[in-house]
């Protein structure tokens, strides 16, 4: 029988924070793969090189292209699947989402929305975005729109949700709910157990993504910040530039980074008991992110965030593989690169077991990725940056023509360490050749010059400022 595979996309989690507190996952892993490394630092290119197995230059998606349409079906993976899959989405993510026309290639797709319970009902957090409506015309508009609605009581506990986030903001109460891990879950069974055929489910949860704050279901032990701390309350560009004049504030982020890797352990590794304990087809999962996050740590080079770097905080992520055909062998080369989930993902469709190892890897981003401005060297931050592994050495460079290396250590997961050595011996080696078929200069100034932009509406603009990227 054709089995089921699910991606499980957890975004923004690193290697190192997820083999500390995702315990649960890790043990339920046939294959952990200990050095698989992101394509991209930052969503819009990192899914589009999840699905092609092409580097941002090659799939055209990055900071100065957000738009899926753009992106042809048949260079995808989703063409070469097997025509009896159903594939269906499930994201948190607004830009793996509708927004931005990422939905299109799914036969399926549910756009999960922050603070709510049910995806079938009114969308309160949208309908207050939306509507011009304020305090008591607001809530009596609602009620009204809820009832006539085809899911009315469903559309009220939606209601309540959204007021209860409301209410639980900047007070002693943590938030009652979160990114949509738990309503992910759901919809995900769901979709497993109502249809005959395998399918293929993408699955993006966005607990571990910036902003932070305390939330119901935590593992209390795991931060000592009280239940009205927000990671708001800094400016992201004030610590990124001056990591060490905050590091009460650090300490509080890091603690909250770890304790939603913990959740979303304790959420995903139920989702696949449940999976094997109630969905009769043999499924596949593999639980890997999009890219990781830096943290402020001295060899992130006191960097926050995923803007304008390839750090090994932000491209060395977890892949544990769960379930997968007899036979599974560990990768034989040393990396795996997210460019190869395509292959990996056809051919678990096929029945087969592909060696997904490589001995070499290769990773990109094309300039600063949406959000606040730098308050100053904005050419500086918003360089195209280029890097390439090999053996215990990678080498970094930009469209500035600066270029570094880095010493890698296999026992430290996301740790670099420049090389004591000028930046004239610190040379590009010359197999990326086959990888890049684009100059970096040339291609930065042509994308620029090209830059499309997405429409949004208020809802959609309201959830990019509340993720930093507005």
């Amino acid at each position: 029988m054709t089995r089921n595979i699910i991606v499980v996309c957890l975004d923004s989690v690193r290697k190192d924070y997820f083999d500390r507190h995702a315990t649960r996952v890790r043990s339920m892993a046939d294959v952990s793969v200990e050095q698989c490394r992101a394509a991209s630092s930052w969503s819009v290119p990192s899914h589009a090189s999840m699905i092609t197995g092409q580097l941002p230059h090659q799939h055209g998606l990055h900071t100065h292209n957000r738009d899926f349409s753009t992106l042809p079906r048949e260079r995808t993976l989703f063409e070469h699947l097997p025509r009896e899959y159903h594939t269906a989405g499930i994201s948190a993510n607004v830009y793996a989402g509708p927004a931005y026309n990422f939905d299109r290639f799914f036969d399926t797709f549910v756009d999960a929305p922050r603070y709510q319970y049910f995806v079938d009902g009114l969308n309160a957090t949208t309908y207050f975005n939306e509507t011009g409506k304020r305090g008591r015309e607001l809530y009596v508009g609602f009620l009204r729109e809820a009832m006539r609605h085809d899911r009315p009581f469903r559309s009220l506990a939606n209601g309540v949700a959204a007021q209860m986030k409301q209410t639980a903001m900047g007070s002693p109460i943590p938030d009652p709910m979160d990114d949509g891990a738990k309503l992910i879950r759901r919809e995900a069974l769901e979709l497993l157990k109502e249809r005959d055929a395998p399918q293929f489910l993408f699955l993006n949860f966005m607990e571990a993504h910036a902003p932070f704050s305390p939330i119901i279901g935590m593992d209390r032990s795991l931060y000592s910040v009280p239940n009205s701390w927000d990671s708001d309350r800094e400016q992201f560009w004030d610590v990124s530039l001056a990591a060490e004049r905050y590091p009460d504030y650090l300490r509080g982020f890091r603690e909250l980074y770890a304790a939603n890797i913990d959740y979303l352990d304790r959420v995903v590794s139920g989702l696949i008991e449940e999976i094997r304990r109630t969905v009769d087809r043999e499924t596949t999962v593999l639980v890997t992110a999009d890219h990781g996050e830096n943290l402020g740590y001295p060899f992130e080079d006191g960097l926050l965030g995923h803007k304008s770097s390839l750090s090994e905080s932000l491209l060395h992520v977890p892949l544990e593989i769960i379930d997968p055909p007899r036979g599974w062998e560990e990768p034989t080369g040393r990396f795996v690169s997210h460019l190869e989930l395509p292959d990996l993902v056809c051919g678990l469709a096929d029945g087969e077991t592909p060696d997904i190892g490589t001995d070499r890897a290769v990773a990109e981003h094309v300039g600063l990725s949406p959000g606040p401005e730098p308050p100053r060297d904005r050419d500086y931050w918003d360089r195209m940056m280029r890097c390439a592994y090999e053996d215990s050495r990678k080498v970094v460079w930009d469209s500035l023509s600066t270029v570094t290396a880095y010493a890698l250590d296999t026992a430290r997961p996301c740790w670099q360490s420049e090389f004591d050595e000028d930046a004239a011996e610190a040379a590009i080696p010359e197999w990326t050749a086959d990888w890049f078929d684009d100059d970096i200069e040339e291609y930065k100034q042509r994308a620029r010059a090209h830059s499309n932009s997405v429409a949004v509406d208020d809802a959609t603009a309201s959830r990019l400022a509340d993720l930093g990227y507005l």
